[in-house]
C-alpha cells in the first residue's frame, strides 16, 4: 500500500534562549527576544520600514525623539521587548488571526529584517492561524 505523507515542517515547539526569536500578533505587536535586542544594541526606539516588492518589514534603531519612532518597551521579566506597531500593520494591510513567528529574522546593515513570506503560526497561541498579507 502506498502512503501519501505530509511532512511537518515547523520543527519542535519552542525555541532555545540562544536562538533569535521575533513574533507579531493580531494587535500589531512585534516581540523580540533578548538576543535580537542586544544584537540591535538595545535601542530605545525604532523606525519601521517596509519593502513592498519582497514583503519584508525592516526594524531600524532610532532616537525616541524622532517623530516617526516607535518606542521599544519591556515585555515581562524575561528580556523580551515589544514594539506596538498597529498603525504600521494597518497601513500595510498586515492582518493576523493570532500570533506568528518569523522563521528567518536577520540583521542586515543594522536593520532587523522580518520576511512575511517566512512566518509560521506560533506554537504558543493554540488554535489561531495566521492570515497572509493581502496582495
Amino acid at each position: 500500500m502506498s502512503r501519501n505523507w505530509d511532512e511537518f515542517g515547523d520543527g519542535p515547539a519552542g525555541t532555545s534562549r540562544d536562538e533569535p526569536y521575533v513574533s507579531m500578533n493580531y494587535r500589531g505587536e512585534i516581540v523580540i527576544n533578548r538576543q535580537i535586542y542586544e544584537t540591535m544594541q538595545q535601542p530605545e526606539a525604532v523606525i519601521l520600514l517596509f519593502d513592498h516588492a519582497d514583503d519584508i518589514i525592516g526594524v531600524k534603531p532610532a532616537s525616541p525623539l524622532m517623530p516617526n519612532a516607535f518606542r521599544v518597551t519591556e515585555k515581562g521579566d524575561c528580556g523580551h521587548r515589544r514594539i506596538r506597531a498597529l498603525p504600521f500593520a494597518r497601513k500595510h494591510e498586515i492582518q493576523l488571526d493570532g500570533t506568528v513567528r518569523f522563521q528567518t529574522p536577520t540583521i542586515e546593515d543594522g536593520i532587523l529584517l522580518l520576511e512575511l513570506r517566512h512566518m509560521v503560526r506560533s506554537t504558543r497561541t493554540g488554535h489561531h492561524s495566521p492570515r497572509s498579507r493581502r496582495l
